[in-house]
C-alpha cells in the first residue's frame, strides 16, 4: 500500500464536509477512523489544546491496525507559553505518554512554534520533525495543486530520510483528504 518509510495522512478524520467526498452516505460516523485506516497509514492526535493522558493515547492506538504510525502534536503549554523554557518534567511527561501509549504505533511528535520562536541548536534536539500542509490560498481550506504535490513528492522521495510523515492538515474542507489520496497515489508510483 505504502513505502515503509512514507506515512499519509490527514490531521483530522472527523470532518462532516467529508461525507460523500471520502467516506461513503451509508457508513455510521462512528465508523469512519475504521473506514479512514483502510485508506491512509497514518493520523495526527492533536493534544495541543488539551495534554493527551495515556488512556486516551493507549485507545488510539487500540483503535489502528497493525502497521499503522501516530504522529501526535505537542500541547501548546510547552511551545506557545513557555516555549520550552522550563517546561523539561513537562515534556518528558509527555514523551513517556506517546511512548508507552502508542508503543511500536508513534512515529513522530510534531511541534509547532508561533512565528516569533527563535531557532536554536538546543531547541531543535528537542523536536522531532514533521512535514505538515494547511493550504496556500487559504489556511485549512485550500487544495494543493498536482505541482506542489509531485514537487513534495519528488522532494521526500530522494531516500534522504530514514521516514518521512506527511500531514495533509486543510481541516476546513475535503480538500485535505482529497490532497492525501493523491498523495497516496504519487508515493505508489
Amino acid at each position: 500500500m505504502f513505502a515503509k518509510n512514507i506515512h499519509i495522512g490527514c490531521s483530522s478524520f472527523y470532518i462532516a464536509k467529508r461525507k460523500n467526498a471520502f467516506y461513503p452516505e451509508n457508513i455510521l460516523s462512528a465508523k469512519w477512523f475504521a473506514f479512514y485506516c483502510m485508506h491512509f497509514n497514518s493520523f495526527k492526535i492533536n493534544a495541543f489544546y488539551k495534554f493527551s493522558t495515556l488512556l486516551i493515547l493507549t485507545i488510539w492506538c487500540k483503535k489502528s491496525p497493525d502497521g499503522f504510525i501516530h504522529c501526535v502534536k505537542a500541547p501548546k503549554l510547552t511551545k506557545y507559553v513557555k516555549k520550552l523554557v522550563y517546561c523539561k518534567p513537562k515534556i518528558g511527561e509527555f514523551f513517556s505518554f506517546c511512548r508507552h501509549g502508542m508503543n511500536d504505533k508513534l512515529g513522530s511528535i510534531l511541534f509547532q512554534f508561533p512565528p516569533s520562536f527563535l531557532y536554536s541548536a538546543i531547541k531543535l534536539d528537542l523536536i522531532i520533525e514533521a512535514i505538515r500542509l494547511h493550504g496556500i490560498l487559504k489556511m485549512f481550506y485550500s487544495k494543493y495543486s498536482r505541482i506542489d504535490l509531485i514537487k513534495l513528492h519528488d522532494l521526500t522521495d530522494k531516500n534522504l530520510f530514514a521516514k518521512v510523515f506527511i500531514f495533509v492538515n486543510i481541516t476546513a474542507s475535503k480538500a485535505g483528504v482529497l490532497n492525501a489520496q493523491e498523495l497516496k497515489i504519487l508515493f505508489k508510483s
